[in-house]
This record gives structure tokens, C-alpha cells and sequence, in this order.
């Protein structure tokens, strides 16, 4: 994994998650990794659909963007919203991200800390079949023995090594992400 400041990207997720609505109310660290599950529920049909993020047109588009709408902040939104939607949202490498940004935003809600030095690599969770990863990380989540803290940090190290063994920038698609979710409504147009 490169040097990121993890608990950089996790501040910035939790204040998203707050900004948004999603911690407006308590809820049980259940919840949330439900939620991570259901997100690693959407890798696997992201991968069963072959949706993977063309990420070519997309820097493409930006770099369009950028150079007509340099002064024009609102007309630069919108279209980098309707250019990841087209380009990068619900492929495999989006949903690799969301499930990252929910461990971070329970992290962050947590607050857990999450030095990289702490992130042990997991060779045992890299299996080339999506399913049978998504299935031994989901497994992981349901380990009653295991604490909050571990089974965030080796979820995050599992999803990051698993990117690279596929060849993803998975700080890049979590940067797009973010910021894409930074111009979503409220709860994302979602009950929780």
C-alpha cells in the first residue's frame, strides 16, 4: 500500500457521512457493517455485469472540463457528476471504493485510528474470483471475536491489496468518489 494518510481519508469520510445526514441519529457498528457488506454485495454484481470504470475517458473528460469551465465552478460539478456517472459509478473498482469509504466513515465515527503501519498485509484474502474474496472479507466482518479496530484495518488491507493484485488505483477511485459524494443531496436520496 503507498504512504496515504489514512486517517486523512477517514476524516474526510466521516465529515462527508456527517455533512450528508448519515450520523444524524446513533446506530450500531451492526449497521454500519452492514452496510460494508452490502457494498461488497455490489462488487461482486459490478463483477458479475463486467462494469469496470473507464478511467481514460473520464481523465479525458475532466481535462475538457477543466479548460472550458475554469472560472465556472457549478458548470464544472455538474459535469464531472454526469461524467462519473457515466464513466466510473457502479463498476467494480467504484464499489471497491464505497466499500473503503464506509470502513473509513466507521472509523471515523469511532474514531479509530488507522496508521498504515498498522495494516497488516493479508496474502490470504486475494483470491482472483470476486466472489470468493468479497465471500472471505464478508466472512471476516462476522468473526464475534474479532474488535471493531482489527476488522477495519484488515478489511481496508484486504480491499487495497486485492486493488492492486487487479491492477486499480483504489486512492484514486476513492478521491473521485469522495468528491462525487460531496455534490450528492441528503443521505444520498436514501432512508439510511
Amino acid at each position: 500500500m503507498e504512504n496515504t494518510d489514512l486517517n486523512a481519508l477517514r476524516d474526510r469520510a466521516y465529515k462527508i457521512a456527517c455533512d450528508h445526514g448519515f450520523h444524524d441519529k446513533e446506530l450500531s457498528d451492526d449497521h454500519f457493517l452492514m452496510l460494508v457488506i452490502t457494498e461488497l454485495s455490489e462488487v461482486v454484481e459490478a463483477d458479475r455485469k463486467n462494469r469496470h470504470a473507464d478511467v481514460y475517458s473520464f481523465v479525458s473528460a475532466m481535462d475538457i472540463i477543466i479548460d472550458s469551465f475554469l472560472s465556472e465552478s457549478n458548470l464544472r460539478n455538474n459535469a464531472f457528476k454526469v461524467s462519473f456517472q457515466e464513466k466510473i459509478k457502479d463498476s467494480v473498482e467504484d464499489e471497491l471504493a464505497d466499500t473503503v469509504i464506509r470502513l473509513l466513515d466507521l472509523a471515523g465515527l469511532r474514531e479509530i485510528d488507522l496508521d498504515p503501519l498498522e495494516l497488516p498485509i493479508q496474502k490470504s484474502c486475494t483470491s482472483d474470483v470476486m466472489t470468493i474474496f468479497c465471500f472471505d472479507a464478508i466472512s471476516f466482518i462476522y468473526m464475534k471475536n474479532a474488535k471493531l479496530k482489527d476488522k477495519i484495518c484488515v478489511l481496508i488491507s484486504f480491499l487495497f491489496e486485492k486493488a492492486q493484485n487487479d491492477g486499480i488505483d483504489l486512492f484514486w477511485h476513492i478521491e473521485q468518489k469522495m468528491r462525487y459524494n460531496e455534490l450528492r443531496p441528503n443521505m444520498h436520496g436514501k432512508k439510511y
